[in-house]
């Protein structure tokens, strides 16, 4: 979330023509129905699920490992989401009386979260014994850790396989040497007998048998040697045996070496019933600094002891993580709690300290941002998701408001969005009258049968899914030509139904671009905004121009119109405060400036002299449309571009199926072990 705020998006680009017809053109520059979408105001912005291989996301936990991302992003939990964080302290290991413990600290995400269902993989943490965990979550109501007990230092551990050439007559291996990381506090090492550490009798009784072990330290490149470990190790076992030594160093980079012997008077006669062959396993470094550096971090703490009840990499930590943010009540996002609604979470990230070029309250829409949030809760929109990756706080802003299905916008210097929803006002006309230099173009991309939907199914903890959405006249019989579309943020099926239904509508209904310049009057208008077109170049109507006198209903036109037999004629005229009136005309065949309204109207409103007037067959005297870019120009003239408003497409999803997911749970392995014998 570090990236520049960008303040505005591309449109589309005029032609020089008057009408563009695109027809085998058009398959060539607009293949594809996504391609075509991602032209219009709504764009499904969908960065795929692994946007860098050199970072992956960690979008879906299955097969996901926890690891180490040095210099990487840090997750930014948005909503809710399950994932597999990473490792915000390497891990290590310990001995304690023999048994090992595995020590590990992940990250889960800026900001105070609320972590629930922590596994191991599939399996529930809390089915585990001996395994210890602190979240740390910023959030005093749960009751969790101010700070971590069970991860205190920062530990660098270099795993070792050193095995120590054995003297069967009891004199020392050679040294082993080994460097630990700069700015060390304190030094461990471990050694380990995998294979036990016994002698035999004839009788075959395992005896004690004594090893001895020296490790010395001296400042990198030095050579002046400090002994910390001078000692026997003796055991009678043919379980594998660890050893675990520490020492305190003053702050620098250090030579560590190793060595050993069997501590016996003579050489060994029968050295075939001796389990005593040492191995070098670890060499740690601890540096006595909080391993977590960065305040208003959520993370967690494990400490667990390597039994028969795990095996294998401890590297599948996952679990179900919300984020606190400020949340719209009362009519004011001045309380704070876990939301997934897209306009609580569009407006944090507009306001939010991870954002570094963060807008003030001043610069947000409240007022847009509140309808949204309504509409998305009508809805049931909502948005999760981990940004674990480089993206713009743009391209963010606009994921976050295609799932809500809305558009980001700037409109006197605030930010708000647009919705793509019913719009029951016309804002402005327009006809060649208060227009110019008009241009169209129709673009023909290929129709796909269905989509298959990419979305991350919350039913299903939180894996990933795919759903086949099929266009109108289309089911499993018959479709055969389909696109993918991701929906990134996107959790549940009916979401995911319903914003696939009405992208499909979209390009059936929305192939038209209506490009024009304005002068003045432009500035009526803003993105989003429903207008209506009459003009003689697309044939939108049959005529226009000014009223230029008001008698009764008897109006008289500046510019004649005509009039065919057989047809029923409307006129639409825009009143002196910018309203809309519809009036049916009486039918006179012929061409006339004067026309009679008809007294079957339900209103008897007229116009005034001056007002705007479009005329045409009934439902056809002007073209709904909506404004999809606006781009200024000098002496507050603008270059208006539109498609058709279509409002067939907000119930494209009238009925949404039942989803039956045919996905199948990919098995992890598991640290689980079986359960014990019983003899």
């Amino acid at each position: 979330l570090l990236a520049p705020l960008i303040a505005s998006a591309t449109g589309l680009a005029a032609t020089s023509i008057t009408v563009t017809v695109l027809s085998t053109l058009a398959a060539a520059l607009i293949s594809t129905a996504l391609s075509f979408i991602s032209s219009l105001l709504l764009a499904p912005k969908a960065p795929e699920i692994a946007r860098n291989p050199d970072e992956p996301t960690v979008y879906n936990i299955s097969g996901a490992r926890n690891s180490a991302q040095p210099f990487g992003v840090i997750p930014s939990v948005l909503g809710k989401a399950r994932f597999v964080p990473p490792y915000a302290g390497l891990p290590y290991t310990e001995i304690v009386d023999n048994d090992q413990y595995l020590r590990l600290l992940v990250v889960w995400s800026y900001g105070t979260c609320r972590i629930s269902s922590l596994k191991i993989g599939e399996t529930a943490i809390d089915d585990y014994e001996d395994i210890e965990y602190e979240h740390v979550t910023n959030d005093p109501g749960l009751g969790e850790a101010e700070e971590i007990t069970l991860y205190p230092d920062q530990v660098r551990q270099e795993d070792l396989s050193i095995t120590f050439d054995q003297d069967n007559s009891g004199g020392y291996s050679t040294w082993q040497e080994r460097t630990t990381p700069i700015e060390t506090d304190e030094i461990g090492i471990t050694i380990t007998w995998p294979q036990g550490l016994t002698r035999y009798a004839d009788s075959g009784k395992r005896l004690d048998f004594t090893t001895h072990v020296q490790a010395e330290y001296s400042v990198a490149g030095a050579a002046s040697w400090t002994s910390f470990v001078d000692e026997d190790v003796v055991a009678h076992t043919a379980q594998p045996l660890r050893r675990s030594w520490r020492t305190t160093v003053s702050r620098d980079q250090y030579d560590v070496r190793v060595r050993y012997r069997y501590v016996i008077s003579a050489a060994l006669e029968k050295p075939d019933r001796v389990r005593a062959d040492a191995t070098w396993t670890a060499l740690r470094s601890f540096k006595n600094e909080d391993p977590i550096q960065l305040d208003g971090l959520s993370y967690t703490a494990i400490r667990v002891r390597a039994t028969d009840q795990l095996n294998g990499v401890l590297d599948q930590i996952n679990a179900i993580v919300e984020r606190r943010i400020p949340v719209y009540s009362g009519g004011n996002w001045l309380t704070t709690g876990y939301s997934r609604n897209p306009a609580d979470i569009y407006r944090y990230i507009l306001t939010a300290d991870e954002n570094k070029r963060a807008l003030g309250i001043s610069s947000i829409d409240d007022d847009a941002l509140a309808a949204w949030w309504q509409f998305c809760d009508d809805n049931n929109f909502t948005y999760g998701h981990v940004i674990d990756f480089d993206i713009s706080i743009w391209d963010l802003l606009v994921q976050i408001a295609s799932a809500g299905r809305a558009t980001p916008s700037v409109v006197d210097s605030k930010w708000g969005v647009i919705i793509d929803t019913y719009r029951p006002t016309v804002v402005q006309h327009f006809t060649p009258r208060n227009t110019w230099n008009y241009t169209g173009q129709r673009l023909w991309p290929e129709q796909p049968h269905g989509f298959r939907v990419r979305f991350v199914n919350q039913d299903r903890d939180y894996i990933t899914d795919e759903m086949t959405v099929y266009d109108d006249g289309y089911d499993v019989s018959n479709a055969s030509i389909f696109e993918a579309l991701e929906l990134p943020g996107v959790q549940n099926s009916d979401q995911a139904y319903v914003i696939a239904r009405q992208f499909l509508a979209i390009t059936r209904l929305r192939p038209e671009i209506h490009t024009f310049d304005v002068d003045i009057e432009g500035l009526v208008a803003t993105r989003g905004d429903r207008v209506l077109l009459n003009h003689d170049v697309p044939l939108l109507g049959t005529g226009y121009g000014r009223v230029s006198n008001v008698s009764g209903q008897v109006i008289t036109l500046d510019q004649a119109i005509i009039m065919e037999s057989g047809k029923n004629y409307s006129m639409r005229f825009r009143l002196a405060d910018g309203e809309t009136l519809l009036r049916s005309v009486v039918l006179t065949v012929g061409e006339y400036t004067t026309v009679t309204l008809s007294s079957s109207d339900p209103i008897t409103d007229t116009p005034e002299v001056g007002d705007l007037f479009m005329f045409g067959p009934v439902g056809a005297e002007t073209f709904d449309l909506i404004i999809h870019n606006i781009r200024p120009s000098d002496n507050l003239t603008a270059t208006i571009e539109c498609y058709p408003y279509s409002p067939e497409i907000f119930n494209a999803a009238a009925s949404i199926p039942v989803f039956d997911s045919k996905v199948s749970t990919i098995n992890t392995h598991s640290m689980k072990g079986p359960a014990n014998p019983e003899i």
